[in-house]
């Protein structure tokens, strides 16, 4: 067996990495952009919805205004995720990098390997130089795979921590935006109206100002509680 693939042996066959955090990296764009595409639709239907909400009486348009008003919050939360993810994407091209670094190194070593092995140089004087580049390089190659597995757990750490953080606030505010838009749609009246009969003048409108207010209220005064685990 070479010196070089008892090393390969020692540290693991490295992951090819256009095929691995490449195919990732193109993952988590894709995602990002199906939720932007996502947000942009979400928009889109909400301007519809307050069009047609206009020639279906002052009940119905002052409350589909108050409701538009609270998606216009979801969609600020939802572009905010959509930061976490490129900034996720940001870190795994940093990986990419690291990877190509050392691809390069092993690669360097594996060619003095095969110099060794097959005898390559035949003057001692020569072959001592080669067997210390190689030392050289196995050493440095040694180091740098060591140096790029902790980095690797420090960028995942870091954007995954990141991620959850930005998906914690994405939840528990849909959840306040959520509360207070079920509060305004039940502000429609229900019930039928005779022919011939007035329909009765909408007096809502202070309750589903106040519903928005008291909404974004909440939503600036959320807080990024952490529970506490045991170690």
């Amino acid at each position: 067996m070479s010196l070089f693939n008892k090393l390969d042996r020692k540290f693991g066959k490295p992951l090819d990495p256009k095929k691995k955090i490449g195919t990732l990296i193109t993952d988590k764009k894709t995602e990002a952009e199906s939720l932007r595409q996502f947000g942009k639709d979400f928009s889109i239907s909400t301007d519809t919805l307050k069009d047609w909400a206009k020639i279906n009486g002052d009940d119905v348009s002052c409350t589909v205004d108050a409701i538009a008003e609270l998606n216009v919050e979801a969609r600020k939360l939802l572009d905010n995720y959509i930061k976490s993810i490129n900034t996720q994407v940001g870190e795994f091209k940093e990986i990419k990098a690291s990877e190509k670094n050392l691809k390069a190194l092993k690669s360097n070593l594996k060619e003095l390997s095969q110099k060794l092995d097959e005898n390559f140089v035949k003057e001692k004087s020569t072959l001592e130089i080669v067997e210390e580049n190689y030392s050289k390089a196995k050493k440095e190659y040694e180091v740098k795979s060591n140096e790029h597995d902790a980095f690797v757990r420090e960028k995942l750490r870091k954007s995954y921590v990141k991620q959850f953080d930005s998906l914690k606030e994405l939840a528990q505010k849909l959840d306040i935006i959520a509360t207070f838009g079920k509060h305004a749609a039940n502000q429609i009246p229900l019930g039928f109206i005779p022919v011939d009969s007035e329909k009765p003048e909408f007096k809502g409108q202070e309750t589903l100002r106040e519903i928005v207010t008291d909404a974004k209220e909440s939503l600036n005064l959320w807080t990024n509680d952490e529970p506490e685990f045991e170690e």
